[in-house]
């Protein structure tokens, strides 16, 4: 019975710290940067939902529904946030069709047919 009473003290004690933490509270001053109410995608883990992110010196800290602050702060509300996207056959080799390709959240295009005749040429344009 002295057993079954220390059990049930110890868990309430446990219960009753954790009561006062609030994990929307943890490291919310700490971020550098939070996204809100954006739609996150996220295909390796499969999420796809309105949430709240925040970053910390360059990473992802925290993906969250609850309510973040950090020092700076970005309404991402009608706005999707996801991995840069990957074009594996892509033609377009020019700054306008770069430019219009990351506007479509690809951050890697990547020309896989046959290449161009003249290789340092190519680099030349691009140095």
């Amino acid at each position: 019975m002295e057993m079954l009473n220390r059990l049930v003290l110890g868990t309430t004690v446990v219960l009753l710290s954790l009561a006062g933490c609030d994990s929307d509270e943890i490291g919310r001053d700490e971020l550098d940067l939070v996204i809100s109410g954006s739609r996150i995608m996220d295909p390796e883990s499969g999420l796809d939902a309105v949430m709240n992110l925040g970053i910390k010196e360059g990473r992802i800290e925290v993906i969250t529904d609850q309510d973040l602050s950090g020092k700076n702060f970005i309404d991402g509300s009608g706005l999707v946030l996801a991995p840069g996207f990957i074009d594996l056959h892509e033609h377009a080799q020019s700054d306008e069709g770069y430019r219009l390709m990351v506007r479509d959240g690809v951050t890697t295009a990547l020309e896989l047919e046959v290449g161009t005749r003249d290789v340092s040429g190519w680099y030349d344009q691009r140095r």
